[in-house]
C-alpha cells in the first residue's frame, strides 16, 4: 500500500524518497528508467506548475542495507591456510640468513673455525708417505701403460691402412719345389696319420726334396706355365689401375717396408715416370763414354771424376746444367701427363750438385 500512494502521489511524493515511505528498513530496488516513467505520469494530474525532480535511485546490483549482519564462521579450509601461513613464517625465520655482501658486490667469506690436525707419530708419517709415493707410481705406471697402448693401437691401425693402399698385385710364379712342397702338404693335411703341423712341413719338404725324376719334370712344366702366364696377368691388373694408383701403392710399400724393418718388392709400372738426372749424372756418363776411365776400378774412377767435376768453373758445367734442366722440363710435363697433377719436388739444381 505505501508503495502503491508514493507511486501515484505524482508531483507531491516526488521528493519522498521511496526508502522513506515505508515503516520499516527496506531495500529499494527500481531502475532509474521505470522511476522516471512514474514521475512524468504523475507531473499533470496534481500540479502543472512542479517539475519532475530526480528520485535518488538504489540500483539492484548494490543493494543498500542499514543493519549489520553476523559475520560467517570460517571454514576448515581457510583454517588450513592459516596454519600453513604460519608454519612457513616460521620456518623462514629458521633458515640461516645469506651471507653479507661486501660494498664491490661480492659476498664475504664465511671464517671458518680452523681445525686441528692429528698430530702423526714419525711411523704414522713414514707410512702416509709411503702410501702417497705408490699411489703415484701406480698413477704413473697406470699413465704410461695406456700411453703404450695407444701407441700400440696406432701402430696397428697405420699398418692396417698401408697395407690396404698397397694393393695386391698378383704373385710371381712359383718354383717348381715350392709347388711340390705345396702338393705335398695338401696331400698331409687330409691324411695327418697322427703327425703334428711341425711333423707334417717337415715330411712334405722330405718327399719334395726326394721326388722322383719324373715327378720333378711335372712340377718344372708347372712352375714354367705359370711364369709365362705371369706377365700377362700382371699386366692386366695394372691396366685395371691407374698410374697415380700404382704411384701411391709403391708409396705405401716404402713406408710399411721402413715401418716394419723388412724388405717389401716395389709394383712394376712401365707408365712410371723416370725422375729427372742431375748436371753431374751427364758429366760422370760422358767421362765413362769416352774411354779415359779404363783400367780404373770403380772407387778410383768415382773419385776421379768427383774431383775433376770440383775443379769445374760455372761455364763448364753449363753444358751439363743445361742437360740437366731439359731433362726438368720433360720430367714435370710428363708429371702432369700422367698422375693429372704437379710434382711434389723438382729435383736438386746443378749448383748443388
Amino acid at each position: 500500500m505505501p508503495l502503491n500512494l508514493a507511486r501515484c502521489g505524482g508531483g507531491l511524493l516526488q521528493h519522498l524518497s521511496l526508502g522513506q515511505a515505508f515503516s520499516r528498513p527496506v531495500r529499494v530496488a527500481i531502475s532509474q528508467g521505470h522511476a522516471r516513467r512514474l514521475s512524468l505520469a504523475t507531473l499533470g494530474r496534481f500540479s502543472p506548475n512542479l517539475r519532475p525532480a530526480s528520485v535518488p535511485v538504489v540500483r539492484s546490483g548494490s543493494p543498500s542495507s542499514t543493519y549489520a549482519t553476523a559475520a560467517a564462521p570460517k571454514s576448515d579450509t581457510d583454517k588450513k591456510a592459516t596454519k600453513s601461513s604460519k608454519t612457513a613464517k616460521t620456518t623462514e625465520a629458521a633458515r640461516p640468513k645469506a651471507a653479507k655482501t661486501t660494498k664491490s658486490g661480492r659476498r664475504a667469506k664465511t671464517v671458518q673455525p680452523a681445525k686441528t690436525k692429528k698430530k702423526l707419530t714419525p711411523e704414522e708419517q713414514e707410512a702416509a708417505k709411503a702410501k702417497k709415493e705408490a699411489a703415484k707410481a701406480k698413477k704413473q705406471a697406470r699413465k704410461k701403460a695406456e700411453k703404450e697402448a695407444k701407441k700400440a693401437s696406432d701402430h696397428r691401425l697405420l699398418v692396417k691402412q698401408l697395407k690396404e693402399a698397397a694393393l695386391s698385385p698378383p704373385k710371381k710364379a712359383p718354383t717348381y719345389y715350392a709347388i711340390a712342397v705345396e702338393n705335398y702338404l695338401e696331400a698331409l693335411r687330409a691324411n695327418p696319420q697322427g703327425l703334428s703341423r711341425q711333423e707334417i712341413f717337415t715330411t712334405a719338404a722330405h718327399q719334395a726334396t726326394n721326388m722322383s725324376g719324373a715327378e720333378r719334370e711335372k712340377y718344372e712344366a708347372a712352375s714354367a706355365s705359370q711364369k709365362e702366364a705371369y706377365p700377362k696377368a700382371l699386366q692386366t691388373w695394372l691396366e685395371s689401375h691407374t698410374p697415380l694408383q700404382i704411384k701411391q701403392a709403391n708409396e705405401a710399400r716404402r713406408r710399411l717396408a721402413k715401418i716394419q724393418n723388412k724388405r717389401i718388392a716395389l709394383i712394376p709400372d712401365s707408365r712410371r715416370v723416370k725422375f729427372p738426372q742431375s748436371a753431374f749424372f751427364y758429366f760422370v756418363r760422358e767421362r765413362r763414354a769416352s774411354g779415359g776411365l779404363t783400367g780404373l776400378s770403380i772407387g778410383d774412377a768415382s773419385r776421379q771424376m768427383s774431383s775433376q767435376w770440383k775443379e769445374f768453373t760455372a761455364e763448364e758445367k753449363q753444358k751439363y746444367v743445361q742437360a740437366h734442366e731439359a731433362d726438368m722440363q720433360r720430367y714435370i710435363r710428363e708429371y702432369k701427363e700422367t698422375y693429372g697433377e704437379e710434382p711434389k719436388t723438382a729435383g736438386k739444381s746443378s749448383a748443388q750438385e
